[in-house]
């Protein structure tokens, strides 16, 4: 308890508003300009506990440095981007410039339409990194952007055709505070979680309230992230069907059960399956609970 007044006192001392959010203390961060608070400090006893970090610029550390910089920042008015922000912003927004539509790929189309049984594409967009494209991080990869829960561009993933040991690739130094899809979801009475971004583009089709985890490792939710899930009537949990799938799904429902007043409920899917290969008709009997 006395770490946990530690924090607060600090926070306390510079006169900053923060509100309890799971297992962290969120407030507006010291180190850019924002409305919407984005920085936090982690108070549940394990390894981050009294580290801050910041999901909109990318600052982190501890409550004395924390403390220092709110001492510096005690006689300005209003807090700047810190330069890593502005960059990233930057590269990202040109990046974006120099992609091509998927439709004027012939690969790309064939393999998000007969591959994958993806046609909309376009609504989350999509591009292609054409094989002439001089970066090779990016050339010959679907581009998949990635907004922010506000629907604000947040950054891009990248994605091979082929069936490669490690067929994605993130834009470094971008933290995922958000759901891939999140920013078409309109009715917030049905949330199924799944892993991929492609799982959640197909299950949209069907009228499915799908948004994608961003892989099976991830089952540490940000502030941001519980607050969208909290405002939801009902979330339901579907994660491939196969052994690793399965594992992860029980960790995310802990993960859930024990941050959210709320109760997840798992959607099994038969094995070897996942939501990117169900028919329409297996489709509609999984998700019988989730279709309005």
């Amino acid at each position: 308890m006395g770490e946990v007044r530690q924090a607060v006192e600090v926070l306390n001392k510079f006169g900053v508003k923060y509100t309890p959010s799971g297992k962290n203390l969120k407030f507006l961060c010291p180190f850019h300009f924002e409305t919407d608070p984005s920085c936090n400090i982690t108070i549940d006893g394990g390894y981050y506990h009294n580290k801050f970090y910041c999901y909109g610029c990318g600052e982190s550390g501890d409550l004395e440095e924390l403390e220092e910089v709110f001492q510096s920042n005690a006689s300005k008015q209003a807090y700047k981007k810190s330069p890593k922000q502005k960059k990233n912003i930057r590269l990202k927004k040109e990046i974006m410039d120099v992609f091509v539509p998927v439709k004027d790929n012939k690969a790309a189309k064939s393999y998000l339409e007969v591959g994958r049984g993806i046609f909309n594409y376009e609504e989350f967009g999509l591009k292609w990194a054409p094989l002439s494209f001089k970066n090779r991080t990016w050339k010959g990869r679907i581009i998949i952007p990635i907004y922010d829960l506000k629907g604000r561009f947040l950054t891009i993933k990248g994605r091979v055709l082929t069936d490669a040991p490690a067929p994605y690739r993130f834009y470094e130094g971008v933290h995922l505070d958000t759901f891939f899809g999140a920013n078409k979801i309109k009715d917030k009475r049905r949330l199924v979680l799944v892993e991929g971004e492609f799982d959640a583009m197909y299950l949209q089709q069907f009228n499915i309230p799908a948004v994608a985890t961003f892989g099976t490792g991830r089952i540490r939710f940000t502030p941001n992230q519980w607050e969208f899930l909290e405002r939801i009537g009902r979330v339901f949990v579907s994660f491939d069907g196969d052994k690793s799938g399965k594992k992860s799904a029980l960790s995310i429902m802990k993960v859930l059960n024990e941050g959210c007043d709320i109760r997840p409920e798992l959607l099994t899917l038969p094995k070897g399956k996942d939501p990117n290969n169900l028919t329409k008709m297996e489709i509609e009997e999984i998700y019988k609970d989730v279709i309005l």
